[in-house]
């Protein structure tokens, strides 16, 4: 039987941290179905959503950012760079091309736009790796130390993002959303660095950890919705919110699915999806059903209903998808190029 620390010996893969990511990338179609396909005028299930898909993932690119083995030379940094641009940022300029080909749309106009049709998620994460390699020096300090520096330096580019950089040189770099989900990916980073996750999670007080951060989520969520929804609060007050909760929901996800063990067809199902969640995020787009089926009727939908209809829509656009990604694969060229394999 797998166990939740087992390695998959035949691709060096940790089966738990696939599963996670498996399930955050269901979670990131759900959550695009909502607000790209049935757009609702109000719901909590895409914000609440949003909490948790994106730090999750951060939070497994920091944690699987640096090997023990892993030299800190700078050839090696180099080295590693031309990885990663290979891995994420092949990907991220086909498909922006293509995107811009099919919708006749400017390039340029698409990478001034923050959000650059979904895809700043690569952007992001390749500058993460490009700016966070040097932080690996860090180990002079005490572990502890470098986590405090770490939550500083994260609070630091919030405030630089928010009133030092132009408009343009923000929406270029997606700089709001890399100052957004800078600490789930250093306290990544922090915990591979430290094994600090395994004395947390074999702790037999982990489970009252566990349950404080799932109170603490909570309450921040109620104040969030509160402070989004209403004109009684600043935004910045929102968005401080919004920073606690992404740090929270990551380490709530992984204490959670590092003490299950699905070694079912679900388990065999999600670690499958986490390992190709980057050609699932980049291809299904392409397969979200057209805002225009849905207007007018979706607002009259009570919630619970709306939310099955989502997850059936999700799963339609998943498996749309995943043939899609077999169908592609067969070509070396093109598995280069747009999954950057």
């Amino acid at each position: 039987m797998i166990t939740k620390y087992e390695i998959n010996h035949s691709m060096g893969r940790l089966v738990f941290v696939d599963q996670l990511k498996g399930v955050a990338i269901f979670l990131v179609i759900i959550g695009h179905v909502y607000n790209f396909s049935l757009v609702p005028s109000f719901s909590y299930v895409p914000t609440f959503i949003s909490m948790i898909h994106m730090p999750v993932f951060m939070f497994i690119a920091g944690y699987m950012f640096h090997r023990k083995d892993d030299s800190l030379k700078v050839i090696a940094y180099f080295y590693s760079m031309c990885r990663k641009f290979q891995r994420i940022m092949l990907p991220f300029i086909s498909f922006t091309i293509i995107v811009c080909v099919l919708r006749d749309w400017n390039y340029c106009d698409l990478l001034m736009n923050e959000m650059k049709y979904g895809y700043w998620f690569l952007l992001t994460l390749f500058m993460f790796y490009l700016v966070y390699y040097p932080f690996l020096y860090l180990s002079m300090l005490s572990k502890y130390i470098e986590l405090l520096v770490y939550l500083i330096l994260s609070v630091l580019l919030i405030l630089l993002c928010k009133y030092i950089f132009s408009g343009g040189v923000k929406s270029l770099l997606s700089l709001d959303l890399f100052a957004q989900y800078s600490f789930p990916f250093l306290i990544g980073m922090w915990l591979n660095k430290y094994r600090i996750e395994l004395k947390i999670l074999q702790n037999e007080r982990k489970n009252i950890l566990y349950t404080i951060l799932i109170t603490l989520f909570l309450i921040a969520f109620y104040l969030f919705v509160q402070i989004e929804y209403g004109s009684f609060i600043a935004t910045v007050q929102s968005f401080g919110l919004r920073f606690v909760m992404i740090g929270i929901s990551g380490l709530i996800c992984w204490i959670f699915f590092s003490n299950i063990n699905l070694t079912n067809k679900l388990g065999s199902c999600l670690s499958w999806l986490g390992m190709n969640s980057l050609p699932i995020y980049v291809l299904h787009y392409f397969f979200l059903p057209d805002s225009a089926f849905f207007v007018g009727c979706v607002d009259s939908i009570d919630g619970v209903i709306l939310l099955s209809i989502s997850v059936l829509i999700s799963l339609l656009t998943l498996s749309l998808t995943v043939i899609s990604y077999k169908v592609l694969s067969y070509s070396a060229l093109l598995q280069r190029f747009l999954f950057g394999k």
